[in-house]
């Protein structure tokens, strides 16, 4: 992307305009063939721009993907789709309390076991979280447990290895648990992660850094109240993620336009906004 460029909002708008299935939904590849991860995502980012939300045929869309039992395919499909209807201020067709009950315990299990799936606790906490309904507390703390048990000598959060994808879902989750984040001290880890090229990248001492990275580590910053050191570094990263389309890839300076991508730039650049450095 040109610098000269300097504010996308009308060019992002196109592109997820042109990207909305006639039935409701949205496809990032434009056929009619809309999915709940484009759906969220382009609902999320029409919301960080304050666009009108009023979409009736995306909210029935996302109310027919639920079965009848109230369960869904998987925890992303429902992450995905519940907190969709919640930005469209919908509710799902048929009760779920009963899957997304059996969907926690389930998690703790494979956590128990050594088999946890951090983005999966995070899909579960914030489905509870999107529809009010209470954990237990005795199951929160399990949670709270295995979430630290993915934390390393370093201050992030990861298996085997710390990245700042998983210490974002790590902190992101533990928000949703009421978490106080003075007791989670992961500042000297986004330190660490903090580049002069990208403004981040996911593991210290790697390069280059893609779109998620610098995503992950604006809001992990923003998260913990630190004002990152390459905030200009970050901004100019990110605008030059962005395609011709209107849409963002991942890389700087070529790839395929998402509605994933898309929102983690627009959110991105919202952040940056609010430290004064603006679109």
């Amino acid at each position: 992307m040109n610098d000269s460029r300097i504010n996308p909002q009308s060019e992002v708008l196109e592109y997820i305009t042109a990207r909305r299935c006639k039935r409701g939904g949205y496809c990032f590849y434009r056929l009619e063939e809309p999915n709940a991860p484009d759906t969220y995502y382009a609902l999320s980012t029409l919301s960080l721009l304050s666009m009108d939300l009023k979409d009736d045929q995306s909210k029935e869309y996302l109310r027919c993907m639920q079965d009848s039992d109230g369960s869904y395919p998987n925890l992303a499909f429902a992450f995905f789709t519940i907190r969709g209807l919640g930005i469209l201020k919908g509710r799902p067709r048929y009760r779920p309390r009963q899957y997304i009950e059996e969907m926690l315990d389930l998690c703790i299990q494979r956590g128990v076991r050594g088999h946890m799936d951090l983005n999966d606790i995070h899909f579960i906490v914030s489905v509870f979280k999107c529809l009010r309904a209470r954990i237990k507390e005795n199951k929160k703390q399990a949670l709270v447990r295995l979430i630290g048990s993915m934390k390393n000598e370093d201050g992030g959060f990861g298996r085997n290895i710390s990245n700042l994808e998983d210490t974002l879902t790590a902190l992101l989750t533990l928000k949703d648990l009421s978490w106080a984040k003075d007791e989670v001290c992961v500042l000297n880890f986004v330190k660490m992660c903090e580049d002069r090229h990208y403004g981040f990248v996911n593991v210290p001492g790697t390069s280059p850094g893609y779109l998620e990275h610098i995503h992950a580590g604006i809001v992990t910053s923003a998260l913990i109240g630190y004002r990152p050191s390459f905030l200009t570094q970050a901004q100019r990263a990110i605008h030059m993620c962005m395609n011709d389309n209107g849409g963002f890839s991942r890389s700087i300076g070529g790839g395929i336009s998402t509605l994933e991508n898309t929102y983690r730039a627009i959110h991105s650049l919202k952040i940056l906004a609010r430290w004064n450095i603006h679109l």
